[in-house]
């Protein structure tokens, strides 16, 4: 889960970074090209899809079968199969 916080604090230390590498500005406005410039390539990381989305979707269905209806259908042995390679995956990720 990411907290707004957590954005909101991501958003001001990547503007502080670009603003603190700078240090002098002729004027007003170069500030805030400078500013509008960052912000666009801080919106091209948002856009990105999620890293590892499919092994957490998996481990999703896993602990809440109820909300993935086409997870819930499918047998025992098959969700112990992918409960498996799910864990092995994770701890291959982990070390």
């Amino acid at each position: 889960m990411i907290y707004t916080t957590d954005a909101i604090e991501s958003l001001n230390r990547s503007l502080r970074k670009v603003l603190k590498t700078k240090g002098f500005f002729p004027n007003e406005e170069s500030v805030y090209k400078l500013l509008s410039l960052a912000l666009n390539n801080i919106a091209k990381k948002w856009m990105m899809p999620i890293r590892d989305w499919k092994a957490a979707l998996m481990h999703f269905a896993i602990e809440f079968p109820d909300r993935f209806p086409q997870f819930s259908s499918m047998s025992y042995t098959r969700k112990l199969t992918l409960s498996n390679n799910l864990l092995t995956d994770w701890q291959n990720f982990s070390h």
